[in-house]
């Protein structure tokens, strides 16, 4: 049953790594929208950075887990 649990740890956590992903891509669009333009462009590429470097955490923490 251990195993069971710290798998369904694992994938709530990428989950909400992709949750975020999603957060920050519909603000975005939201926030600028039909025309992204270049204030938009980079708020894209600063969400992809955030994604990388919150999924990047989130792998450090489970790896590093007992």
């Amino acid at each position: 049953m251990a195993f069971e649990r710290e798998k369904l740890v694992e994938a709530g956590w990428a989950t909400f790594g992709v949750v975020v992903f999603i957060a920050a891509l519909v603000g975005t669009a939201s926030v600028n929208g039909e025309s992204l333009g270049r204030q938009g462009t980079l708020a894209v590429v600063g969400s992809l950075v955030l994604f990388l470097v919150v999924m990047g955490g989130i792998g450090f923490y489970l790896s590093t887990r007992d």
